[in-house]
């Protein structure tokens, strides 16, 4: 190990154990003033197949968010949003998850997360794509949730990982004070998605032969934090974009990293949806503003011959593009079909000209691209 490794894990050592010293007089206060929220089980959508299921959550005091509405105030937005991300962990709650007979033991750790890859002695039905798994938490209170699990139909046409921000959702993530205000003083109901992205998102959902019975499964991906994922729930479910799991990234310090997360985070999770459906083609959707071409490119050389199609979004400036143009090029070379598209209503076409999407659900498409915002 070099001097600057050696450096780089005193200041990560310490920093780690000096949150971990600031969790516990965190949480000592609490206990002594009588302050504690009620605890609350924070269940995140996961993936997986009959045969195995992963499902992560998280243990939490409930601070109390109201639902959002059209009307809140920019203060009331700021302060719901401040609660998000204040969120008061519980760490080393014991839960017991289930599945038919098949039990688990799990323990939420540090930031109160919990992982769990569960094995049914006998393999569930999905009902509509999706298993249900019984929480309860047995420490330090008794309280119960339920969490889902995509479990895609073997006759889905193909997969689609999507990318959320500057991808589905407006977001400025190039610009740190547009990100902040966008985040901070706007709320579910208040943020809208790019024209037509939840049309075509639902097209691709029902793929070329529009099929209700066997939809192509949606996996979303970002570096966004897990604080936001109520947020994100809620604007999904508003706008009518397709329902799956949301994989977003820790913020915060743990023994393994100093920081958690960042775009290698993406990767991680793009890789471990192609090793779970391994027969299963897939679609990519993102934009050019940040990391996702890089982050696809390499997902193709690692993966050969599983994804179809790329769709880039173009939201950046010419020096960008043409590096991304570039990239592009040479993932194209591998196979896959490649765009970069100024809109949704663009990929839309193209992807109704090769057969991804039925040509009829343009006119929906089209249709979402115009609507007044």
């Amino acid at each position: 190990m070099g001097w600057r490794e050696a450096i780089r894990e005193l200041v990560h050592q310490g920093a780690h154990s000096a949150e971990e010293t600031f969790d516990r007089l965190v949480a000592r206060v609490r206990s002594r003033t009588g302050r504690d929220d009620p605890v609350m089980i924070q269940p995140y959508r996961g993936f997986g197949t009959r045969e195995e299921l992963w499902l992560r959550g998280r243990v939490l005091e409930d601070e109390g968010i109201p639902e959002a509405t059209d009307r809140d105030t920019l203060w009331q937005n700021v302060v719901a949003m401040y609660r998000r991300f204040e969120s008061d962990e519980v760490p080393g709650a014991r839960l017991e998850v289930a599945v038919g007979k098949t039990r688990l033991q799990v323990v939420s750790d540090g930031e109160g997360y919990f992982d769990t890859r569960i094995r049914p002695t006998s393999p569930p039905t999905p009902v509509d794509g999706w298993v249900e798994l019984d929480i309860r938490l047995t420490h330090p209170v008794d309280a119960r949730a339920v969490g889902r699990v995509r479990v895609p139909d073997p006759d889905a046409a193909f997969g689609i990982i999507s990318d959320i921000d500057d991808t589905i959702l407006p977001s400025g993530a190039t610009s740190l004070v547009t990100l902040a205000r966008r985040t901070f003083l706007h709320n579910a109901r208040t943020r809208l998605p790019f024209a037509g992205a939840a049309a075509f998102y639902r097209a691709l959902r029902a793929g070329p032969t529009g099929a209700t019975d066997a939809p192509n499964p949606f996996f979303y991906v970002s570096s966004s934090p897990w604080n936001l994922y109520d947020f994100l729930d809620d604007f999904f479910d508003l706008n009518g974009i397709p329902e799956g799991p949301i994989l977003l990234r820790d913020l915060g310090i743990d023994a393994e990293k100093l920081i958690k997360g960042g775009h290698d985070h993406k990767l991680d999770k793009i890789e471990g949806i192609l090793g779970t459906y391994p027969h299963l083609p897939f679609v990519l959707v993102g934009d050019s503003g940040q990391e996702d071409p890089e982050l696809y490119a390499e997902a193709v050389e690692r993966h050969p011959g599983r994804v179809r199609t790329i769709y880039i979004r173009d939201v950046t400036r010419d020096a960008r593009d043409a590096e991304v143009r570039e990239l592009m090029e040479g993932v194209a070379t591998r196979g896959v079909d490649v765009r970069l598209v100024a809109d949704s209503l663009e990929a839309a076409e193209h992807a109704a000209e090769t057969g991804l999407i039925q040509p009829a659900a343009l006119d929906a498409i089209r249709a979402d691209a115009v609507a007044p915002s």
